[in-house]
């Protein structure tokens, strides 16, 4: 039976469509997390987001980093075009440095067009944001394993770069890619450890896009078990339907697909709904609770109801 890991988002970002956060908040949740078993805290990662008041992904994971001592740590997902690889290189060698080997790093192409307009930040097409992000993966594991190190692609150059210190992991932290378009699902196959799945894809379609991985693998030439599959959804989750409608009823409300992209339920819910995600293929699935000021209260239901379905 395939095994599945579970992680969690904290609540970095805050509206008031969400609920609101801190500091504070985001300590509680990753203590929680680390006391439950959860597998990894990622964090998400933008400057800003319309209307909402938005923590730095890359300063939090070193705060994190020194705070807890055995849950796994990463990013879900850096944009590339939005961070210079070496910056992103640097920030994940020393989080996996403060954290003795446990950073993981994903990346993405960036898809909230404000995160860059807004600060005077170029926004290419796609196909170039896809390109760097390809190329920024090459440059990251470039810096993580030579020494020095040198790269010349289209859209990225390093000239005898002397990167120290590297980090703990070998040959280096994980490195998962954000998307499901066949492009993005190309440079996980080519270039990373796994891909990631998200908003609303549902565990048919996720299966689809595995498969997609397999034959992509097949004609790299790669190893399957080499490439991971993995799904984020954000997820609202109570006792039972009374106290559901009460914390949920205004996305429960909405007109939607599978839950459009926030998924509502109970813990026997939950379990049902991972468990088809495991039998779609996914090796691990990432969640980030809403309403955000209630987060720790629903990590921990999640952490005493269904996360010992899957231990």
């Amino acid at each position: 039976m395939r095994k599945i890991r579970i992680s969690v988002m904290p609540p970095l970002i805050a509206s008031p469509a969400i609920g609101s956060t801190s500091v504070e908040n985001i300590s509680a949740f990753a203590s929680a997390a680390e006391e439950l078993g959860f597998h990894s805290i990622l964090l998400q990662d933008h400057i800003g987001i319309s209307g909402a008041e938005t923590y730095d992904c890359l300063t939090t994971l070193g705060m994190l980093a020194v705070n807890t001592r055995r849950i796994r740590l990463g990013t879900l997902a850096t944009p590339i075009p939005l961070r210079h690889p070496a910056l992103v290189a640097k920030s994940l060698a020393n989080i996996d440095i403060i954290s003795n080997g446990r950073a993981e790093l994903s990346v993405g192409a960036g898809w909230i067009k404000e995160d860059f307009v807004w600060y005077g930040i170029p926004y290419p097409k796609f196909k170039d944001r896809i390109g760097m992000m390809r190329e920024g993966v090459q440059v990251i594991k470039a810096l993580w394993t030579q020494s020095p190190a040198n790269y010349r692609g289209e859209y990225y150059a390093l000239k005898e770069a002397d990167f120290l210190p590297k980090p703990i992991q070998r040959p280096h932290p994980p490195i998962w890619v954000a998307g499901v378009s066949e492009s993005a699902l190309k440079v996980a196959v080519d270039e990373g450890n796994g891909w990631y799945g998200w908003m609303g894809l549902e565990p048919k379609e996720f299966g689809l896009k595995v498969k997609i991985v397999d034959r992509l693998c097949r004609e790299k030439g790669r190893s399957r078990n080499k490439v991971e599959n993995a799904m984020h959804v954000q997820a609202s989750i109570a006792r039972n339907e009374k106290q559901l409608r009460e914390q949920a009823g205004k996305w429960m409300k909405k007109p939607k697909s599978f839950h459009d992209t926030i998924s509502c339920g109970t813990p026997e819910y939950f379990v049902d709904l991972i468990e088809r995600y495991r039998e779609a293929g996914c090796d691990q699935f990432s969640l980030v609770f809403v309403p955000v000021n209630k987060a720790v209260e629903q990590i921990r239901l999640f952490g005493e109801k269904v996360l010992p379905s899957f231990g």
